[in-house]
């Protein structure tokens, strides 16, 4: 059975459900051998809902039957009829006349001894049976369908029929050559006649009965009917001493059969127990996997939700930064191209600047000083790294002290605050150069007049509100 149980797993999941049923067949078999009706037909019921899921209906309609046979064994007529009625229904959806004479036939089997309504299946089904073309698989069948008909109007003490029907199962029988079905016929008509007080007709199908077993067969149930219908004719033809030999050979087959029948109770019992407990660890094992695998799952779900999230942030922040830093530009941008009085004084974007408390209002001397300052930084002294007061006193003949206030009336900073908001303009000039999208950093610093990347890092992050890396990245081409 654990073989049996391992090829059903691999045919199913290699999606072999032709060789998945034969399987199922194989187990429901071997548990009916066994007689272990329960079992069979819980492995029916099973096989009987796989093949409904597959839309596999002549594979439906054989199972229900195998359903239908183990409610018989186990004396639920019912539930065999509803099973049998769902078969015949199923074949004849598909057509098969030769399936639903063989169900009707096993269907009787699930009524009472003389009903009317197992007369009426084993009628049925020998009318199929006879309007399909004869083969010798037809005829053996059939020839069984007639016995049971003749053993139906027996009970009923209706034995001129009876007579007939039994004609017509030995006719049909030696037209078909199926020996094994021979002896099952030949044996029920010959118990028939010794009942009936003809024991020459009894005698004469006994002996061929046991001949055929001997041929084909060896001991079986039909062989023990066929020696205790011969030991009542010996006994009645006076022949004490075969009477008493045949009784015994009886006897031995009756005790080979009881034996024999501890033995396969033994062995199914040991066989359900075996088949059981690997079918327990199996379930057990597909379960833990199912556990397993669902552990994976969720938590493959919880890292992908949390990744997702994750990743959503990640987007929502990065594209929030993105329009922070455009905006930044922008500004910086539209700062680096208006007039100095009012470099970044309404953008609330921008760090504030150093400013000094409020002075006087320049003088005319101031403006023509400060522009004379401003016509030297525009002309590119603001790239000298050293520039300082002391040189731009050099370079106007003026005191330092002397510009540097007039710096800071003119514009309300020191001279380092806007020599240095002058040459981040230029740099965020530069920066926004569409033709010169390749400079680098450290170009960009010297180029302004800072003496090295860091300070120019510093100064136009606190003067911009953001890095010179991030407005190369964003503002260019924006």
């Amino acid at each position: 059975m654990e073989n049996y149980l391992i090829a059903l797993h691999y045919r199913k999941e290699q999606g072999n459900f032709k060789a998945a049923f034969a399987v199922y067949n194989s187990i429901g078999n071997a548990y009916f051998y066994l007689g272990d009706y329960a079992s069979e037909l819980q492995w029916s019921k099973e096989a009987l809902e796989f093949a409904r899921v597959k839309g596999d209906t002549l594979n439906e309609a054989q199972f229900a039957v195998h359903c239908a046979d183990a409610c018989n064994k186990l004396s639920d007529s019912l539930s065999a009829s509803a099973y049998y009625d769902r078969a015949m229904e199923l074949y004849r959806m598909a057509g098969d006349t030769a399936q639903m004479a063989m169900t009707l036939n096993n269907q009787s089997s699930s009524f009472a001894p003389a009903s009317a309504e197992k007369l009426s299946a084993l009628k049925e089904s020998a009318r199929l049976y006879e309007k399909m073309t004869p083969s010798a698989e037809t005829q053996s069948l059939l020839s069984h369908v007639y016995c049971n008909t003749g053993i139906w109007y027996a009970a009923a003490n209706r034995h001129d029929s009876a007579a007939i029907y039994y004609d017509k199962a030995m006719n049909t029988v030696n037209v078909s050559g199926d020996k094994y079905k021979k002896i099952f016929v030949y044996s029920h008509i010959a118990e028939y006649y010794i009942k009936r007080n003809n024991p020459a007709k009894a005698k004469q199908l006994s002996l061929e009965t046991v001949e055929l077993i001997h041929d084909v067969a060896g001991d079986n149930h039909t062989f023990d009917i066929a020696l205790k219908v011969l030991s009542k004719i010996y006994a009645l033809e006076n022949d004490y001493g075969r009477a008493y030999e045949t009784l015994l050979k009886w006897s031995a087959v009756n005790d080979s059969v009881h034996a024999k029948s501890l033995r396969e109770e033994k062995d199914k019992i040991n066989s359900r127990y075996t088949f059981e407990s690997h079918r327990q660890e199996q379930l057990e094992k597909r379960k833990r996997i199912a556990e397993r695998n669902r552990n994976y799952f969720i938590f493959a779900l919880g890292a992908c939700l949390l990744l997702a999230v994750a990743l959503g942030i990640y987007i929502y922040y990065n594209r929030k930064l993105a329009w922070k830093n455009r905006e930044l530009i922008r500004k910086a941008q539209q700062w680096a191209n208006v007039e100095p009085s009012s470099m970044i004084a309404d953008t609330d974007e921008l760090p504030e600047e150093e400013e000094l408390p409020k002075a006087a209002e320049p003088d005319e001397t101031d403006k023509l000083l400060f522009a004379e300052i401003e016509h030297l930084i525009d002309g590119g002294l603001y790239r000298e790294s050293n520039l300082s007061l002391y040189m731009l006193a050099a370079k106007t003949n003026q005191n330092p002290t002397y510009i540097s206030k007039a710096v800071s009336r003119y514009t309300g900073k020191t001279f380092k605050t806007w020599l240095n908001e002058y040459r981040i303009k230029e740099a965020v000039r530069l920066l926004s150069d569409k033709n010169n999208p390749n400079i680098s950093i450290d170009t960009l610093a010297f180029d302004t007049g800072f003496n090295d990347r860091t300070t120019f890092y510093r100064v136009f992050k606190k003067t911009t509100g953001i890095s010179p890396t991030d407005f190369k990245k964003n503002g260019l081409h924006k």
